[in-house]
């Protein structure tokens, strides 16, 4: 094995320059050889700075892979796997770990990883072209890296893995020690595949994806961090279903810590998101809850081409949910957010391109977890009408059902294109330009408060066939804070409004053009408790309040004359004149 080389002052005086040129293996895979020998006269050598060439690295310069029950070569520092078993690789290498292993050995490959340090700048240090599915485990107590030193991909080339870590096989991240995965050609982590991830501490950062697994990514446990400098943080890509029937597109998150930094979209799905809080893989008896913090574009600290792509420790550097009060961070668009407000209408604070927290083709679903984003863009977002692999066109809806999700976002808080159902969980948009938006806006259950520069809730006029413009309350809590000036409103439907159940407070100008609950259709207030601080054009069977003066913005509690029930809840700004309807009797806010 070759070791740690050190040239003499006479080696110096006749340095060769070695040049690279490509060669392609019978697979197509695209290295390099090295075979250009460039003289240099002595009175040049004269002037070499001796620290950075007396010592040079070998392509395998430590490194070393063991196996009991597997198969693999070495050819220029390229390790060739070749069947199905276990292998430790331990030791800094420069050049790749190749896994090639036909279609009718169907073991698994386990790459444990044991202090190991690969890097390559041919293709992609560790390339997965072919086996039944790969375990990546890092040791515990173990630091490996996994470095792509390639230029940034500029053309398609099939010859070239699409991330520092591909596969084109089902890939499985474990261990309990730690791996920092550097893509500089595309993504950092890549599999055309499934891929899935747990206990590991991954940190992964790519100047496109940082993780990217084509047919679906499932998060279990483990730490992770993402970084994006021109990409999206997770990402599926295909939406078709598989031979075996399982809908491919999916991103499902069960457990473990993600810090997400992206200049695109924190999660981007072809199909699904979903987040629900899952059970520890050791012991059934324990939940495991996801933490989940997303900053995109402008919001990350890595978005610019100056930042650093030291990321080791990002997680501390950039504490989750830092920054992410009502006022935005320093210098955002929260900072001129005075009593008075900003005026409605066009948003021209977002992101040009998709910026969104959580993004997905079809449905999104938040059961669970705890999830903090701060987007240029949607917070939340659901399409409706994309065309799918299935044969299906996506449904663009949002479920809430529980988890505490914390939101900043310089456009729509939580955007669903047909329906956002809301059942449970705790639910808080601290800034937005709409804060809640959907065709139809079900609201059922949890805890729910929006802050917003335009409508606090919004059901937009209906372009979807079956789908009429409205908003539902039949349970939970809702409180929408906008200004008290401008062409803003507290809650805007531009079909029909109908509460049954439930607590509803609603801010905003007084004006009919203006005003705390503008309704387009029908308005139909039967059962629970409606609040409005400014205009509100209703009329109810349930016993009415009506308080004119001033309530400033503060914290008060809501209670009635004939239910124990209280709320507290706070007001953001200044309002005029208070009107209710509740089915509990007079309301009092104190």
């Amino acid at each position: 094995m070759n070791k740690r080389k050190t040239l003499s002052l006479l080696s110096v005086l006749s340095l060769a320059i070695l040049t690279s040129c490509g060669t392609n293996t019978a697979d197509g895979q695209t290295h390099g050889t090295n075979n250009t020998n460039v003289s240099v006269s002595a009175e040049e050598a004269s002037n070499v700075d001796l620290s950075s060439v007396v010592t040079w690295d070998s392509s395998d310069d430590d490194f070393t892979i063991t196996t009991s029950d597997g198969t693999y070569t070495v050819d220029n520092s390229v390790y060739t796997i070749s069947t199905s078993g276990t292998y430790e690789l331990t030791g800094k290498l420069h050049g790749q770990i190749y896994v090639n292993v036909p279609e009718s050995d169907t073991g698994e490959v386990v790459l444990t990883l044991n202090g190991a340090d690969i890097t390559y700048d041919q293709n992609s240090p560790v390339y997965i072209a072919s086996a039944e599915e790969v375990e990546v485990k890092a040791q515990k107590g173990t630091t490996n890296t996994i470095t792509d030193t390639r230029a940034e991909e500029t053309t398609e080339d099939d010859t070239q893995g699409g991330g520092a870590l591909y596969a084109k096989a089902d890939l499985k991240l474990k261990g309990k020690g730690k791996l920092t995965v550097t893509g500089s050609y595309n993504n950092g982590v890549h599999t055309s595949k499934d891929l899935d991830i747990k206990n590991m501490e991954l940190v992964a950062t790519a100047p496109n994806n940082a993780i990217k697994g084509n047919n679906s990514v499932e998060v279990h446990s483990g730490s992770i961090t993402a970084v994006s400098t021109g990409g999206d943080g997770l990402k599926t890509e295909d939406s078709d279903v598989s031979s075996s029937g399982n809908q491919k597109g999916d991103i499902n998150i069960f457990g473990g810590t993600l810090n997400i930094y992206a200049a695109g979209d924190g999660l981007d799905a072809a199909h699904d998101v979903d987040i629900y809080d899952g059970v520890d893989e050791d012991d059934a008896t324990v939940t495991t809850v996801p933490e989940i913090n997303i900053y995109t574009a402008k919001f990350s600290s890595y978005t610019t081409s100056s930042t650093t792509t030291n990321v080791t420790n990002a997680s501390v550097l950039y504490a989750p949910g830092g920054n992410m009060g009502g006022g935005g961070m320093s210098g955002g668009p929260g900072d001129n957010m005075g009593g008075g407000g900003m005026s409605g209408g066009s948003n021209a604070e977002k992101s040009d391109t998709s910026a969104k927290g959580i993004k997905a083709a079809n449905i999104i679903t938040i059961e669970g977890g705890v999830t903090n984003i701060k987007a240029y863009d949607d917070g939340i977002h659901a399409n409706y009408g994309t065309a799918l692999e299935n044969g299906k066109t996506g449904l663009g809806d949002v479920y809430m059902k529980g988890g505490t999700t914390t939101i900043y976002a310089t456009d729509d808080g939580i955007h669903a294109d047909r329906y956002l159902n809301i059942s449970g969980g705790t639910n808080e948009v601290t800034y937005s330009f709409e804060g809640i938006e959907a065709t139809g806006i079900n609201i059922s259950g949890g805890h729910t408060v929006a802050t917003a520069t335009d409508d606090g809730a919004n059901a937009s006029s209906s372009s979807i066939s079956g789908v009429s413009s409205s908003i539902n309350v039949t349970g939970g809590f809702l409180q929408v804070n906008v200004p008290s000036s401008g062409d803003v409103d507290g809650i805007d439907a531009n079909g029909t409004y109908k509460q049954t159940g439930g607590v509803v407070i609603a801010t905003g100008p007084s004006s009919e053009m203006a005003a705390a609950l503008d309704v387009d259709g029908s308005i139909s207030i039967t059962g629970g408790t409606t609040v409005a601080f400014g205009y509100m054009s209703a009329s109810s069977s349930l016993t009415k309040t009506s308080k004119s003066g001033s309530y400033s913005a503060k914290t008060y509690k809501l209670s009635f004359s004939k239910s124990s029930d209280t709320y507290e809840f706070t007001l953001k700004y200044t309002y005029s004149g208070m009107t209710a309807f509740s089915a509990s009797g007079t309301v009092t806010v104190a």
